[in-house]
């Protein structure tokens, strides 16, 4: 009888990652020189919260494609057209009932200018490169304006990354939480994407 391996190559591989990721989500120091997507400040509000920097960075990449002015912007009714007179660029999508703006300013400039025109209108946003929500904000008293500057974006998502471990206790659901406020039993398609994007870029070191 053909002796059947229980467990699929590509799983297996995967059980792996989760203890190889587990043993360095806090020790990035080793890893930061091959970061080029953060600052040097970015990367001090890791360590001083014991996050990989490596991790940080994949979710800035999820998140902003890097862009410390990206926004998130939800709306029961259109703002387009607004949109288009600041010559701003976006992308939509329409789903829940709401429009979804995923706006991409080139400054910070312009960034403020979407923000003074659209922010009443929201029902959600994201703001920054690490795309902290309005939920956060709330939580912490936190003004959207401020989160354009990337450091203090790094700094509130590296605190929520650091909090949502030490609620949830493994890196993918440390990585839910972070994207949904709480974890699931199984991986959504952006957790799964930033996890894999991160042990990747793990086992190529």
């Amino acid at each position: 009888m053909k002796y059947r391996i229980p467990v699929k190559l590509r799983q297996l591989k995967f059980l792996c990652c989760i203890v190889l990721s587990f043993s360095i989500l806090f020790f990035g120091t080793t890893l930061s020189a091959t970061i080029l997507h953060l600052t040097e400040a970015e990367k001090q509000q890791a360590y001083n919260f014991k996050i990989s920097v490596l991790l940080l960075d994949k979710i800035a990449e999820a998140e902003s494609a890097f862009n410390p002015f990206a926004l998130h912007l939800q709306t029961y009714h259109a703002i387009g057209k607004t949109l288009r007179k600041l010559h701003v660029p976006y992308r939509y999508y329409f789903q829940h009932k709401k429009h979804h703006y995923q706006v991409m300013p080139t400054s910070k400039l312009q960034a403020i200018q979407v923000l003074d025109a659209v922010l009443a209108q929201c029902t959600r946003y994201d703001v920054g490169k690490y795309q902290i929500s309005h939920l956060k904000m709330k939580d912490f008293k936190l003004n959207p304006y401020d989160l354009l500057d990337a450091n203090t974006s790094a700094y509130w998502a590296s605190k929520i990354l650091r909090d949502c471990y030490d609620k949830e206790g493994s890196l993918w659901k440390t990585v839910e939480c972070y994207h949904r406020g709480s974890s699931r039993e199984k991986l959504t398609g952006y957790t799964e994407h930033v996890y894999r994007s991160y042990v990747d870029a793990v086992y190529s070191q």
